[in-house]
C-alpha cells in the first residue's frame, strides 16, 4: 500500500464490493517521470465480513512502451468499470502498447478484463487502428494527419485532457469513450507530441473545419472480436491550456498571471448506466462559439450536453448536437454558460418503462466560483435531469430502431 498512490479513481459499487483504482509508483514523491517510475495500477476491493470492512489489493502491470529515460508511456490515470454483481470488470489505461506497431503504436487503449469478480485479469485484443475493415475507423483516421516520418501512417492519440470514461452495458461489453487526436511523431520518447493547427489566428489541436472536428467516440468490445466505433457527437470547442506558454491561456478563464492555481475545464467526457445496463449516457461540456471571445474555438463558456444509447439495437438518441441541458431558458445564471468541472453520477434512473418509451433520470454536478480562480472555495450546483426518450417500436433483436427527434423531449431539469 506504500506505493498506491491517490487511490481514488473510478470509483465501483456492485452487488459484491466496493472498489476504486489508483497509479503505482517507485517512487510517489518524485518530481519527474525517470524517478517517479509509473508502473502501473493498484485495485483496492472493500467487501462486509461480520459488520466489518475488508479491504484487499491487487495490481495491474501493462506491457508499455520504455522510453529511453526509463520510464513508461503511460498516463498516470487508470479506468476502471465492473457490471452490477461485480463479476465482470476492465482496466484500462491510456499508454503505449510495447510490439504494437503501425497505427497502433501510440496512446491508446492497453486493456484487462476480468470474468471472475477481480480474482484473474487477462490482458486482452486493444482496437486495431491498423485493420481496414471498420468504416467508421477509417473515418476517423482520415480526420488525422500522419506522423512526420511516414504521413500514410496516421495514429490516434486518447486525449485525456478532454476527459475519457469506460463502462460496461447489459451484454458485458466494455464502452471506451473519449476523443482523439493524431500523433505528430513515432518516436518511443514522443508519442504524445500531435498535430497543431492555426485557425483564424489561433493554435488548436484539431482544424476544427468539416468532417475534422474533436469527435466524441465510443469504442465498444469486450476482446472476443473486433471493436466497433460509434460518434457520438462531435464539438466545436477545446480545453484551453493553463499554462502560459501553451495555446489558449490568455482564453481561459480559470488561468491568468495573478492566479497561484490556474486549472483548465475542458470537454470532460463522461457517461451513466442505467443498473442494467441497457442504457448508456454520455456528457460532455462545450461552448458555443457565438459567445466566445472573437468566436474562437476555446471552451471559455461550457454547457454540459447529453446523447443517450439504447444498447439493444445500439440506437442513439436522434437529436445531433447533444440535449444542451445547463443552457436552457430558465437554467441558473450561475450554471448558465458557466458550467465548468462537472460531473456525471455513475449511474442514471430508469424511472419508466414501456414498450416504446424510457424515461431515464441522471444526477449532474457543476462545480465554480465568482472568482474563477482554482486556488478559492468554490460552489457545487446539483442537477438532476430526466428526459423521455419515446421509441418507433419496442426495442427487439429484429431489426434496428430509431428514435424519433420530434417526440424526444427534456420533460424537467431542477437545479438546487
Amino acid at each position: 500500500m506504500t506505493k498506491h498512490d491517490l487511490p481514488s479513481f473510478s470509483f465501483n459499487s456492485s452487488d459484491d464490493a466496493v472498489r476504486t483504482i489508483g497509479p503505482i509508483y517507485n517512487d510517489v514523491n518524485a518530481t519527474n517521470d525517470q524517478t517517479k517510475g509509473l508502473r502501473g495500477a493498484m485495485i483496492t476491493k472493500g467487501t462486509f465480513n461480520s459488520g466489518t470492512m475488508i479491504w484487499t489489493c491487487d495490481s495491474i502491470i501493462p506491457p508499455a512502451v520504455v522510453r529511453s529515460d526509463g520510464s513508461k508511456s503511460l498516463f498516470y490515470q487508470p479506468y476502471m468499470a465492473f457490471n452490477t454483481d461485480g463479476i465482470v470488470g476492465y482496466i484500462v489505461m491510456i499508454g503505449a502498447r510495447a510490439g504494437a506497431n503501425g497505427s497502433n503504436i501510440g496512446w491508446q487503449p492497453i486493456i484487462y478484463k476480468t470474468t471472475n469478480g477481480g480474482a484473474t485479469w487477462i490482458l486482452i485484443n486493444g482496437i486495431d487502428f491498423n485493420s481496414t475493415s471498420n468504416s467508421t475507423i477509417n473515418y476517423i483516421k482520415n480526420s488525422l494527419d500522419g506522423v512526420s516520418t511516414n504521413t500514410s501512417v496516421k495514429v490516434p492519440c486518447f486525449d485525456p485532457s478532454e476527459g475519457i470514461d469506460i463502462n460496461i452495458d447489459c451484454e458485458w461489453k466494455l464502452h471506451i469513450v473519449g476523443t482523439v487526436k493524431g500523433t505528430a511523431k513515432s518516436h518511443n520518447d514522443s508519442l504524445t507530441y500531435v498535430h497543431q493547427y492555426l485557425n483564424a489566428g489561433e493554435t488548436y489541436s484539431w482544424p476544427h473545419t468539416n468532417s475534422r472536428r474533436p469527435y466524441i467516440l465510443d469504442f465498444t468490445g469486450d476482446g472476443t472480436n473486433s471493436w466497433q466505433c460509434r460518434i457520438i457527437d462531435s464539438a466545436d470547442t477545446e480545453c484551453p491550456a493553463n499554462i502560459p506558454s501553451l495555446p489558449g491561456f490568455t482564453n481561459n478563464p480559470w488561468a491568468n498571471n495573478s492566479q497561484p492555481v490556474p486549472v483548465s475545464s475542458g470537454m470532460r467526457i463522461q457517461t451513466s448506466r442505467s443498473y442494467n445496463g441497457d442504457y448508456i449516457v454520455y456528457s460532455w461540456a462545450e461552448s458555443d462559439t457565438l459567445i466566445t471571445t472573437n468566436s474562437c474555438k476555446w471552451n471559455e463558456y461550457p454547457n454540459v450536453k447529453l446523447r443517450a444509447l439504447r444498447v439493444c439495437d445500439g440506437v442513439l438518441n436522434a437529436e445531433p448536437g447533444g440535449f444542451n441541458i445547463t443552457g436552457a431558458t430558465g437554467v441558473l445564471a450561475a450554471v448558465k454558460d458557466k458550467a465548468y468541472f462537472h460531473h456525471l453520477s455513475t449511474y442514471l434512473r430508469a424511472s419508466a418503462y414501456a414498450v416504446s418509451t424510457s424515461t431515464l433520470m441522471v444526477g449532474i454536478s457543476v462545480t465554480r466560483n465568482s472568482n474563477w480562480d482554482g486556488s478559492m472555495p468554490v460552489n457545487h450546483y446539483f442537477l438532476a435531469h430526466i428526459s423521455h426518450f419515446l421509441f418507433q417500436a419496442q426495442c427487439s433483436a429484429g431489426g434496428l430502431l430509431h428514435l424519433s427527434a420530434a417526440l424526444h423531449k427534456s420533460i424537467k431539469t431542477q437545479i438546487i
